[in-house]
């Protein structure tokens, strides 16, 4: 696979996690793919993704879609500007209220506003960590 970024994700909700890929434009990001469709309750830095870095010329999204019981909480997007030989990366959050987070490519926590679904508060927190000059993403899904 060469070069990569990988996405974990770490949660204290009580309920699990499903996961879904949703290639979105403006070109298919076929290099990204989910390494666990389903998160159990209360897990820690479980590796849900891998994105392929070594990626031709343009640029790339995808979106990584998070809900519980079926309803739709958060998405982590991912953004890759390709070179060839490697890429650059930028990933943001989007939520169901259409507020959608800045792309951003720094290692600071950055999350969402607190999202409310059936009775309960939930929160997405980004924190992008550097691998041998490769960026992974961790994910935190938080009941608040």
């Amino acid at each position: 696979m060469g070069p990569a970024t990988y996405v974990y994700l770490t949660t204290n909700v009580d309920d699990a996690v499903e996961l879904s890929l949703v290639r979105i434009g403006p070109r298919e990001l076929s290099s990204a793919q989910l390494t666990a469709n389903r998160v159990g309750k209360k897990e820690s830095q479980r590796q849900i993704a891998t994105i392929s870095r070594a990626i031709d010329s343009g640029l790339y999204t995808v979106d990584f879609a998070h809900s519980i019981g079926g309803t739709y909480i958060a998405s982590l997007q991912v953004l890759l500007r390709g070179r060839g030989l490697g890429s650059m990366i930028w990933w943001r959050w989007r939520i169901a209220a259409r507020d959608i987070g800045t792309w951003l490519t720094d290692h600071n926590s950055h999350s969402t506003p607190v999202v409310p679904v059936r009775g309960k508060r939930y929160e997405l927190r980004l924190t992008g960590a550097g691998t041998v000059g490769y960026d992974d993403v961790y994910v935190d899904l938080l009941t608040v």
